[in-house]
């Protein structure tokens, strides 16, 4: 039981504070595809002329619907500790030195202020050395027959979905809610880090006149689990009788999967078989498909992460239960200025979990992802390559699962980009939904003969606006083309 008490506080931190990339910049960055093409697969091949090498890349996000950025600032800035019955306890002071306990501050907020279903969630994708892809040309005038590439990535992902049933107990009471049933737990905690190892291919359909093209793309990807949670099911129906006594009926399954050596000090943990083979095995594939509507003109569309991973061994441990409680045990008068005292009692010494080891999937962060560009000026090098001056872009994802990392809530965004000769792309993006909410980016795009450098942020809404941004992530990416 003490294993789960850690782990369930490991997991939560972890959900807090992973960051990752989500959604459009490489659809934006005209000198990455390779890298890309984990999102784009059909845009593989149409950045180089022959091969290209990626050195290394990073991506990082965090969304929540929670709390904005100036309301954080003020928590972190305006935090202070007072005195209650002689016990010191952290309070925030406002500017007319009014103090307020730290816990109706928060507890407040998110009663009053927030969704009913809330949610934080973030990622972190790593992109090691070296990722290649190489074009295959044939006939008289060398026109390409397919692209292929080998490419991988570490990827670790969190995501935590909660309701406000059990905030809305501790701010107003267990009588406010009648004798109406609800369900105090109403969240889906899931943490996932693996790395994908991915053959990848793109290539011409067919040509329709002049401009009009249609292009397709895969890829098939070996998957290497490292670590997992998830929450299967979590439910602790509650009926309030009288105001007093509480009727329970517990239902819950949590999957677990770490190193063999966290739950046997006798092994040994060999760190590099550890990074070599992990402790989960899957498949998983992208496909997606474009069209050169004209030549300034192209759509495209994906499905990315279809697949799963599936742990077993000695780390693997599921912790269900199942039960009806009458409970009568929990008296509080702890939130308001000047009163600060608790008489607490614990529903988990009622409900001890049972602990299996049963092997488990773990689903992959599956979405659609609808993209379009725009071009006008089209403009030519000395050696005779072709851009457009001024760029419009347009992302559309959504998320099919609540996967770590994952987000159900559409995500829209569009960009625009100029094209400063074959050299540089600078260009700045907004959108909505997905796990942002509004947001505002920048993004640059830097070419200087082989060498190639990417960098990009939706963060840029923390400086301006801090009272609605809600999210942030970073891109960067290194690498050569030829």
């Amino acid at each position: 039981m003490r294993n789960l008490y850690l782990i369930t506080i490991f997991l939560l931190a972890a959900a807090s504070l992973a960051k990752a990339q989500y959604g459009n910049q490489y659809q934006y960055n005209p000198f990455f595809k390779t890298s890309g093409a984990f999102d784009y697969p059909s845009e593989l091949g149409t950045d180089i002329k022959k091969f290209s090498v990626n050195l290394f890349g990073a991506n990082m996000y965090l969304g929540n619907s929670v709390a904005d950025v100036n309301f954080l600032y003020n928590i972190a800035t305006r935090t202070e500790m007072g005195k209650v019955d002689g016990n010191s306890v952290p309070v925030l002071r406002n500017s007319d030195g009014t103090a307020y306990l730290m816990p109706h501050v928060l507890l407040d907020h998110i009663v009053n202020q927030t969704p009913n279903t809330n949610f934080l969630v973030g990622g972190l994708n790593l992109y090691p050395p070296i990722a290649l892809a190489y074009k295959i040309k044939a006939g008289a005038d060398k026109k390409e027959v397919v692209t292929f590439s080998f490419n991988h990535r570490l990827r670790v992902g969190s995501s935590y979905y909660f309701g406000k049933d059990l905030f809305s107990m501790l701010y107003n009471g267990n009588g406010s809610f009648g004798n109406t049933p609800v369900n105090l737990i109403d969240f889906d905690l899931k943490f996932h880090a693996y790395s994908e190892w991915a053959f990848g291919a793109a290539f011409p359909v067919v040509e329709l006149g002049n401009s009009m093209k249609i292009r397709g793309g895969f890829n098939l990807k070996y998957l290497v689990g490292y670590a997992a949670f998830d929450t299967k099911k979590a439910n602790l129906s509650m009926t309030n009788q009288n105001g007093k006594e509480w009727d329970f009926k517990l239902d819950y399954l949590f999957n677990l999967a770490v190193p063999g050596t966290v739950f046997n000090s006798n092994e040994n943990l060999n760190a590099a078989d550890y990074a070599r083979h992990g402790i989960g095995r899957g498949l998983g594939f992208d496909v997606g498909g474009s069209i050169q509507i004209m030549k300034n003109l192209k759509a495209y569309a994906a499905v990315n992460d279809i697949g799963s991973i599936r742990y077993g061994g000695s780390g693997v441990r599921n912790y269900s239960g199942t039960g009806d409680v009458k409970f009568d045990g929990v008296r509080f008068q702890i939130f308001n200025r000047n009163d600060y005292t608790s008489n607490q009692d614990t529903l988990l010494t009622k409900f001890e979990p049972k602990e299996t080891e049963l092997d488990f999937n773990m689903a992959l962060p599956t979405r659609i992802t609808l993209g379009g560009e725009f071009g006008i000026g089209e403009m030519e090098t000395r050696k005779g390559q072709t851009f457009f001056k001024h760029n419009f872009h347009f992302t559309y994802i959504q998320g099919l699962n609540r996967a770590p990392g994952n987000s159900t809530r559409p995500f829209i965004n569009a960009a625009y980009a100029y094209r400063i000769g074959n050299i540089l792309s600078l260009g700045l993006n907004t959108g909505y939904g997905g796990i942002y909410g509004f947001n505002i980016g920048g993004f640059l795009g830097f070419r200087g003969g082989p060498f190639r450098l990417g960098i990009a942020s939706n963060a840029l809404l923390g400086g301006l606006a801090p009272q609605v941004a809600k999210g942030a992530d970073l891109t960067l990416n290194i690498g050569f083309a030829f």
